[in-house]
């Protein structure tokens, strides 16, 4: 006897690599939905690299940079504005979430008391009395980095 595969007969067809015979109207040229998934994950995540780039690349909007006051650092696309701070020795830095998800502020180290989470529009302020460099990142975001330098 032939296999199901050589006689012809489709309607006998046998287990296959292919899987199950789909009944129903046909998907051709339609996407499945766990490709479309996989899609949307991809580009969200390329979203946020994207916006990660260009927020930490160390150049900043002329819009973004007018609203910083002074001893001020913003939050703002996955980056902190500006990156590096200089301060004197008794200089309060105030950290200000603009963006639309939280953040936290985590010093190297524990030089420097860390945050609480930030949600959009918190802030956290911190007195610095010691000369150094204090390096520092968001504790929920660990690729956003910043540094505090104070001078006596």
């Amino acid at each position: 006897m032939p296999s199901n595969r050589e006689d012809g007969d489709r309607s006998r067809r046998g287990p296959s690599r292919r899987g199950p015979i789909r009944r129903g109207p046909s998907r051709r040229g339609r996407p499945r939905r766990g490709v479309l998934r996989v899609a949307a994950l991809l580009g969200a995540v390329l979203l946020v690299a994207v916006g990660a780039a260009c927020g930490s690349s160390g150049h900043s909007s002329s819009t973004a940079t007018s609203r910083v006051a002074a001893n001020e650092v913003v939050i703002k696309n996955f980056a902190f504005v500006p990156q590096t701070i200089t301060v004197k020795a008794g200089t309060t830095v105030t950290w200000v979430n603009e963006d639309p998800v939280a953040h936290s502020i985590v010093a190297d180290h524990d030089t420097f008391p860390s945050s609480s989470i930030l949600n959009h529009g918190d802030k956290y302020s911190h007195v610095f009395n010691t000369a150094g460099t204090f390096p520092y990142i968001c504790g929920v975001h660990p690729f956003t980095t910043g540094t505090v330098v104070v001078t006596s």
